[in-house]
C-alpha cells in the first residue's frame, strides 16, 4: 500500500483501523510501522476525529433564552391583517360578447359499419383462446402419431389423452 492509497482508505474508512477490510487494515499496519509521513497523516486523522467527536458547548442561560424568544415571537401571526393589494385594471376588452356554452355534437355512426365494431372488440381474446386451442391439437396429434413415446412434457400429453380418449 502506498501513502496515497493510505490517504484514501483513511478519508473512506476513517481513522478506527478496526472498521477497514482486512486486506487493508493489514497492509495499513505495515505501513504505519515503516513510514512516518504515514504516521503523520494517521495522527492528523485521529485528532480531527476526536474533534468531531467532541459535543457541542452548551448555550448560556440568557442566550438560550434569546434565541427561544426570538424564534417564538416569528412563529406569531402578524397583528393585522395585510391588505389586498388594488385589483389590476382589466387590459383586454372583447368586442365579441360571451357565447352561451354550446352542447356537445351528437357521436354518429358510419352507415356501413352496421355495428359490427362491437363484434370485434373480443378479437385479441378470442385470437389468444385459438392459439391455445391449435396448440393443444397439435401437441394431441404429436403424441398420437408418436406412439405416446415423446420424452418430453409427459403432464401435457397425458392430459390430453385423457382428452382425446
Amino acid at each position: 500500500m502506498t501513502p496515497e492509497e493510505f490517504r484514501a482508505f483513511l478519508d473512506i474508512y476513517g481513522s478506527d483501523l478496526t472498521k477497514w477490510p482486512a486486506g487493508r487494515r493489514l497492509a495499513a499496519e505495515r505501513l504505519l510501522k515503516t513510514s512516518d509521513s504515514t504516521i503523520d497523516i494517521f495522527a492528523e486523522a485521529c485528532a480531527f476525529e476526536g474533534l468531531l467527536r467532541q459535543p457541542a458547548p452548551p448555550l448560556a442561560t440568557a442566550r438560550r433564552a434569546a434565541l427561544v424568544d426570538s424564534i417564538m415571537d416569528r412563529l406569531d401571526p402578524p397583528a393585522e391583517p395585510a391588505s389586498k393589494p388594488p385589483p389590476l385594471p382589466r387590459l383586454v376588452v372583447s368586442a365579441f360578447p360571451a357565447a352561451a356554452p354550446r352542447k356537445p355534437a351528437p357521436v354518429l355512426r358510419e352507415p356501413w359499419t352496421l355495428g359490427l365494431d362491437r363484434l370485434f372488440l373480443p378479437m385479441p381474446g378470442l385470437m389468444a383462446g385459438c392459439a391455445m386451442a391449435g396448440l393443444l391439437i397439435g401437441v394431441g396429434l404429436g403424441q398420437m402419431t408418436a406412439g405416446g413415446a415423446l420424452p418430453f412434457m409427459p403432464a401435457i400429453y397425458g392430459g390430453i389423452d385423457l382428452w382425446l380418449h
